[in-house]
């Protein structure tokens, strides 16, 4: 839980309230490209949403340690898989 002053409202609205749907037009994309590689479409949105639920998990597990500007360098980096 997250407990924060009145004039954070905006800020924590536009974050969580936008937020999701942010996330779910990224797993969406990344099962487009499963599908293009010939994935069905079931099977690619089962894998991209266990993607991204793993990568939040471990930010989460690990602190959030992704530093501000840091951006695909310090996620590779923590993650250390294909993309590293």
């Amino acid at each position: 839980m997250v407990v924060l002053g009145e004039e954070l409202l905006d800020a924590v609205t536009g974050l969580s309230g936008s937020g999701p749907a942010y996330v779910a037009v990224a797993i969406e994309a990344l099962a487009d490209g499963g599908v293009r590689m010939g994935l069905d479409r079931i099977t690619a949105m089962t894998l991209a949403t266990q993607t991204v639920l793993g990568a939040a998990t471990l930010l989460r597990e690990l602190g959030y340690k992704c530093e501000a500007g840091a951006g695909v360098s310090a996620a590779q980096a923590i993650f250390a898989g294909a993309t590293a």
